[in-house]
């Protein structure tokens, strides 16, 4: 547990400019207690020792040693959360949503201008994201994805699947769709992310997957077999009938501080899907989705929250148990097999609210 006062954060980059200014930025503008370095490991473990940070924010464009290989050396000898930032081009992107599956609690892109103003506004971006992760964050080890497997006795044609995610969902995610057969229900999700990371994080989970796996971009039809991630900075919803469902692109304005919105996202499925839905919220910090997931299960649908021991941080899927949303609790891995049981009847809904 971290000690009383000012959170501590540790700003390793490459450019002195962007680590020092933004390490600047954490105290200015946030009232943190903020040290920037370089990554180089003859500095590093003296930083840790006499630092003592609570949270670190690595940028991912170190030459001083490989970032990655430094996450995991964190993640196992001084586990506090580490929020990622990386360019916007498409091999930082890659080697960020990498670092999201080693453990990293956040992946933000690193602002284009490193003015103060600028600057300013990052940190009170990232300052808001490692607060909530210090208080809730805990390390969770990486597993696999349960091997895929199909009842002959479900229709996935008549069933859409939502999942929504946030602090720690790219591995959830990742490893939920590894166990997802090729013939299992539609599925949409919404992980926040920013805009510029969602394209290739759907291409990361198509290429783990047995299922296709595509950002979103509005109208495709809701197939067996496919699946559906909201952009990074617009709302994902469901509409149609009686089985011809169909995505949709629903406006950028922020939803109760979130754009996408997993409530958004649920209350549409709640209200053109109905009993054909299945809700899964998993791991993320404050509590989108939990209202919309209780207002799927009043439609009828399936409603499930990750369990909290698999958890990076157990604030969304809490939420959805507190305010009785959830009516099933399974690991990620363990999701897809759930379903399945669910839908052909065969597993009892857990005792979680009204």
């Amino acid at each position: 547990m971290r000690s009383a006062g000012p959170l501590r954060i540790l700003v390793l980059a490459e450019t002195s400019l962007f680590a020092r200014g933004l390490a600047a930025a954490l105290e200015r503008a946030c009232g943190l207690n903020a040290l920037s370095g370089r990554g180089l490991l003859s500095e590093l473990r003296g930083q840790l020792t006499r630092f003592h940070p609570d949270a670190i924010v690595l940028d991912l464009d170190l030459r001083a040693s490989d970032a990655l290989d430094l996450l995991e050396n964190l993640q196992t000898h001084y586990p506090v959360p580490v929020l990622v930032t990386a360019a916007g081009d498409g091999a930082s992107i890659r080697r960020a949503l990498v670092a999201g599956n080693l453990g990293a609690v956040d992946l933000l892109r690193r602002p284009p201008r490193l003015d103060a103003a600028a600057l300013d506004v990052f940190a009170a971006e990232v300052a808001g994201r490692l607060l909530g992760a210090a208080r809730h964050w805990r390390p969770v080890l990486p597993t696999a994805g349960g091997r895929p497997t199909r009842s002959s006795a479900l229709d996935p044609a008549r069933y859409v699947v939502g999942i929504g995610a946030s602090t720690g969902g790219t591995r959830a995610l990742e490893v939920l769709l590894e166990a997802v057969p090729s013939d299992f229900p539609p599925i949409v999700i919404v992980q926040h992310l920013p805009a510029s990371f969602t394209r290739s994080f759907a291409e990361r989970l198509s290429a783990n997957s047995a299922v296709a796996v595509a950002e979103a971009a509005g109208g495709e039809w809701l197939e067996p077999g496919r699946a559906f991630v909201a952009r990074g900075d617009t709302h994902l919803v469901v509409t149609g009938s009686r089985g011809r469902f169909q995505t949709a692109a629903a406006g950028q304005n922020k939803h109760q501080g979130h754009c996408p919105s997993v409530d958004v996202l649920f209350d549409s499925l709640a209200k053109q899907v109905g009993r054909q839905g299945v809700g899964v919220l998993l791991t993320g910090m404050g509590a989108d989705g939990a209202a919309g997931l209780l207002r799927m299960r009043q439609a009828g649908a399936v409603t499930i929250a990750q369990d909290e021991r698999s958890c990076v941080v157990y604030g969304m899927p809490k939420a959805a148990m507190q305010n009785g949303a959830a009516q099933w609790v399974a690991t990620p891995a363990d999701i897809p097999a759930l379903i399945e049981r669910v839908l052909v009847g065969g597993a009892a809904p857990i005792p979680a609210g009204p």
